[in-house]
């Protein structure tokens, strides 16, 4: 379902909808995808798609993390020291 989400995400093939590749990284997640779970963490850190939200984006980078992603180990330990996400954020589109 990844797979499903990243075009739209990106624009590629598809006009830009990050709603919707919510929606898909959401349901891969909740199939125990573990890259889905650290993008939804990507995503409520920077507030694509989603309203910002350090929380939700703690709880996907934990789970992301215990099931051995080293990316969501590193944004989980940023996210707890405060660094602000390396990753600009981009204009919202289809939201």
């Amino acid at each position: 379902m990844t797979r499903l989400a990243g075009p739209y995400r990106s624009g590629r093939g598809v006009q830009i909808n990050e709603r919707e590749a919510v929606r898909w990284y959401r349901q891969a997640a909740q199939g125990r995808q573990v890259s889905a779970m650290g993008r939804l963490g990507d995503l409520y850190a920077q507030g694509q798609g989603v309203s910002q939200d350090d929380t939700q984006a703690a709880q996907w980078y934990v789970k992301a993390a215990q099931a051995g992603q080293v990316h969501a180990m590193q944004r989980l330990g940023d996210l707890y020291a405060g660094v602000p996400s390396a990753t600009p954020r981009r204009p919202r589109s289809g939201t």
